[in-house]
């Protein structure tokens, strides 16, 4: 086994969607300007911690096979995430795309580690690095090779699992990565289970229009930014080693009083009612749109 800090690789492997994923759906899909803003490395990260009484011999003989098959299924649906984004081949070089081809696959780590479970499961602040190391991440490969995602599922023996699951933000945000785990956690639930299953994602680009071409501007901008960007990963990363997480319950008194917090302070601030009164003009491309 290869030793990673405190983690100890017991298994890497791929998992492919399910078979027949792509026969109706189309094998690339083109960024919108609402993705490419997201084009440069940005991730949505999610770590899952279950507690699970059992030993590493345990639940990679009884449960991991069900957690890797459950996983095809889903990528059946979501098979973009199996693919690769890529620049548009026979198009403008500024041009990009997510493309799925026959063999493509997620990685799927299987780990364990001497982390003690309950700690990081508790109501108090925590090592971020402790936490980050539970959560895989992207390898950085050329602009034509760059996978979508990456899932590692870690063991602590006789006490839990961590599930982390990290996602190239340009393929999806935070709200379709949560669709992409209900899927999985529904196609992994004990037949007979009777469960609301999600609705398949939609990946009809045609919905999404672009008059103004601000899918190029955007492109520009992030270019003339990339150089500031990797500065600031330098000095987040070099402060990376002092940060810890936190976890906090508020319970519905809590949760009330916020909000009356917030809706008292923001009339305070602003009087919604004077901006009834006043008249507003909208404009689109010069076209003047009384309101």
């Amino acid at each position: 086994m290869e030793s990673i800090d405190s983690m100890r690789v017991l298994k890497q492997c791929r998992v492919s969607p399910s078979p027949a994923s792509v026969t109706q759906q189309p094998a690339s899909l083109p960024l919108t300007f609402f993705d490419i803003l997201w084009l440069c490395n940005s991730s949505v990260e999610r770590l899952f911690l279950y507690p699970i009484p059992h030993s590493t011999v345990v639940f990679t003989e009884s449960y991991l096979p069900n957690l890797m098959s459950s996983l095809s299924l889903a990528l059946h649906h979501f098979y973009p995430l199996a693919g690769k984004l890529r620049r548009s081949p026979n198009s403008p070089a500024d041009m990009y795309e997510l493309h799925y081809a026959e063999d493509d696959s997620v990685s799927l780590t299987i780990a364990e580690t001497d982390l003690d479970f309950l700690h990081l499961v508790g109501y108090h602040d925590c090592d971020s690095n402790k936490l980050s190391s539970l959560v895989p991440r992207l390898p950085k490969l050329d602009d034509d090779n760059r996978p979508l995602l990456d899932i590692q599922v870690t063991l602590f023996p006789d006490h839990g699992i961590g599930i982390g699951v990290t996602v190239h933000h340009v393929v999806c945000d935070g709200f379709n990565s949560t669709h992409f785990i209900k899927s999985w956690a529904t196609s992994c639930k004990p037949r007979g289970h009777v469960s609301l299953v999600p609705p398949d994602p939609s990946f009809d680009r045609s919905v999404i229009v672009d008059p103004c071409d601000l899918y190029s501007e955007i492109l520009g901008d992030l270019n003339s930014l990339i150089a500031g960007k990797q500065v600031l990963q330098t000095v987040v990363q070099s402060a990376a080693s002092n940060l810890v997480h936190a976890t906090f319950t508020l319970g519905p008194d809590r949760i009330e009083g916020l909000k009356t917090l917030v809706r008292s302070k923001s009339l305070q601030l602003l009087d919604f009612r004077s901006l009834l009164c006043i008249p507003v003009d909208l404009h689109y491309q010069g076209a003047r749109i009384p309101s």
